[in-house]
């Protein structure tokens, strides 16, 4: 079984998305400052059980949060990338169910988009995933 976040990277990783670096949990501490290059970050951002049958759960929500820490450098178009990616999540079941104002880090100058992407999986998708 996998993890939601590892789904999700398997995903990106597939999706044709220009990025350098893609991590679950945490970005390690030697690459924190690593400005120069594209960072993803995914962590959960929900696992409830749902639906019931019999007093017993039959599905779960899963939901992944995705930080994009882009190049100081970049020359991509941050919005047609973010729309394809988005697209993309969504024709593999996943929910964008949130999407957040891209912002400037003070220290890194990095534009970070944040989003949000959900599904909802039987136990038996989660057994064969």
């Amino acid at each position: 079984m996998k993890r939601p976040t590892e789904i999700v990277q398997g995903l990106i990783e597939s999706s044709g998305f220009a990025f350098d670096e893609i991590y679950e949990n945490s970005i390690p501490p030697e690459n924190r400052d690593a400005s120069n290059v594209t960072q993803i970050l995914l962590t959960e951002s929900e696992d409830m059980p749902s639906d019931y049958g019999n007093s017993n759960f039959v599905r779960f929500n899963y939901g992944v949060y995705i930080q994009i820490f882009y190049s100081v450098e970049t020359e991509v178009d941050t919005i047609s990338s973010e729309l394809s990616l988005m697209q993309f999540l969504e024709s593999k079941g996943w929910l964008v169910t949130q999407s957040k104002p891209r912002m400037e880090d003070p220290d890194t100058h990095q534009i970070i988009k944040n989003l949000t992407v959900q599904k909802s999986m039987t136990l038996s998708e989660i057994a064969n995933s």
